[in-house]
């Protein structure tokens, strides 16, 4: 009987064992499916972040391909985009040399040297006023200098330096005395004979001292200095050339004289295409005569601008 039961029992114990071996391994198992699964899942919204972070990614880069192919664009425009200014200018005027004592502007002395009838006239000092266009040739200096314009300029301006009333006006009285001898158009002369009008009317006569200038230069803007000018655009003229009129003409009959100018200036752009600025500028007038001379000089005044 105990050898049966031994042998019972062994019996038992086996196939508890082998149920058991059967059994654990799934028991076992079922932890690491559940890991797996996390894992799976983060792995998926892996996945979905990689692929959002690429749709992002590439919504960037074209972004920035549009934004650098529009820079480009608009670069290309605006460097085949003509520009530049119509501007006015007023100031003050003043010559080296006043213009009194030549013959078409004061006749100050009467035949004898010795009486003085007239009023000096040509004050160095006058005003002018003006206008002129530049055009932009380059936006960087021909590749030189980047936000640096250079442009061409072309203006008018006319100065007046006074106006005198004389008694003896040069060519009335000179018409008068070489048909008549000494004839003075003033009340109260005493070397004349007769007194009042001659064969050719009288004398006296207004003599107006002005110049028109009429300028060719190069200018140089110098745009990328806005900053550093409280928004002032500053330029400068190198030196260019002008043709002076001068009215009378000089003792030796010259109207018209060469001369070089020399400039700089700032504009501030106050609405959209307008600006307002200064300037001021040499004109160096020399035809080799001393008439001529006395054309140098300076002015200075505003200028109101129209952009295109």
């Amino acid at each position: 009987m105990n050898k049966i039961k031994q042998r019972l029992t062994a019996v038992a114990a086996g196939g508890v064992i082998g149920v058991a071996g059967l059994f654990a391994p799934q028991v076992m198992a079922a932890e690491p499916t559940e890991m797996e699964l996390r894992i799976l899942q983060m792995e998926d919204s892996l996945r979905m972040m990689r692929s959002e972070l690429e749709v992002v990614r590439s919504a960037r880069s074209q972004s920035g391909r549009f934004d650098s192919l529009e820079e480009r664009v608009g670069a290309v425009e605006t460097a085949d985009m003509p520009f530049g200014r119509i501007f006015f200018r007023s100031g003050w005027q003043n010559n080296n040399d006043s213009r009194a004592g030549e013959i078409l502007v004061d006749a100050s002395f009467d035949t004898s040297g010795a009486l003085t009838l007239n009023p000096e006239g040509g004050d160095e000092e006058g005003w002018y006023f003006g206008a002129g266009i530049e055009h932009g040739l380059s936006r960087d200096l021909f590749g030189l200098m980047d936000n640096t314009w250079f442009m061409g300029e072309i203006t008018i301006n006319y100065s007046d330096h006074g106006q005198k009333n004389l008694p003896r006006a040069p060519l009335g009285t000179a018409a008068n005395d070489a048909t008549n001898g000494t004839v003075l158009c003033s009340a109260g002369g005493v070397l004349s004979t007769p007194l009042g009008e001659g064969p050719y009317g009288s004398c006296s006569n207004t003599v107006a001292v002005t110049q028109i200038k009429i300028s060719a230069s190069p200018k140089i803007r110098f745009n990328g200095l806005k900053d550093a000018f409280f928004g002032f655009q500053p330029w400068l003229i190198p030196g260019g050339f002008t043709l002076n009129v001068q009215s009378p003409p000089s003792d030796g009959v010259t109207y018209i004289a060469p001369g070089v100018q020399f400039g700089a200036g700032a504009d501030l752009t106050v609405f959209k295409n307008i600006s307002v600025g200064f300037s001021g500028l040499y004109n160096m007038v020399s035809d080799g005569q001393l008439d001529g001379s006395r054309l140098s000089g300076y002015e200075i005044g505003g200028t109101v601008g129209f952009s295109y």
